[in-house]
């Protein structure tokens, strides 16, 4: 098995863990897949974290080649991390989703002062405003003056595969 150019940080039967060349930072995949990167150095994208790697002039994304794989499927173009970790690439991590999909599962935003997604203070009304996305579009749900029966209506209402709300 050719070693690839990044330093194995950890290995057991089933998983290897790699740390980057260009960084610090570690990505975890199964073994099974570790063909895909022999011999290559894999970097991580500096904007969303993902391991990549260059393959005959093109630049793959690891966690997109194990789902094609395993899935035998070359049209996959998108690929959800499950826990929002794009360094984890375990196969049980990584699933095929929509790019609304992809969307939903995704944190809360760094701004976020209600400590839930799709809810934010109306200053205007002082109030509470529920507001999701389904199929890219805004889907408002309403004001209200506790957070807690905002959130609750947020959870009710957003898609199975919002994640974490």
């Amino acid at each position: 098995m050719d070693l690839p150019k990044n330093e194995i940080v950890s290995e057991d039967e089933e998983t290897i863990t790699f740390k980057f060349t260009n960084n610090n930072n570690t990505f975890i995949m199964d073994k099974k897949y570790f063909y895909l990167i022999a011999g290559v150095s894999v970097s991580q994208t500096k904007d969303d974290g993902y391991a990549r790697y260059s393959m005959n002039g093109k630049t793959m994304y690891l966690h997109k080649e194990i789902v094609k794989v395993r899935d035998g499927n070359e049209d996959i173009e998108n690929v959800d991390h499950v826990d929002r970790n794009t360094c984890n690439n375990l196969e049980s991590n990584l699933r095929p989703c929509n790019r609304s999909e992809n969307q939903h599962n995704k944190d809360k935003y760094k701004n976020n002062t209600s400590g839930f997604k799709g809810v934010s203070w109306y200053k205007r009304l002082n109030k509470w405003q529920a507001q999701i996305q389904i199929d890219g579009k805004p889907k408002h749900l309403g004001y209200y003056d506790n957070i807690i029966d905002v959130s609750d209506t947020v959870l009710n209402t957003a898609p199975p595969r919002m994640g974490d709300v």
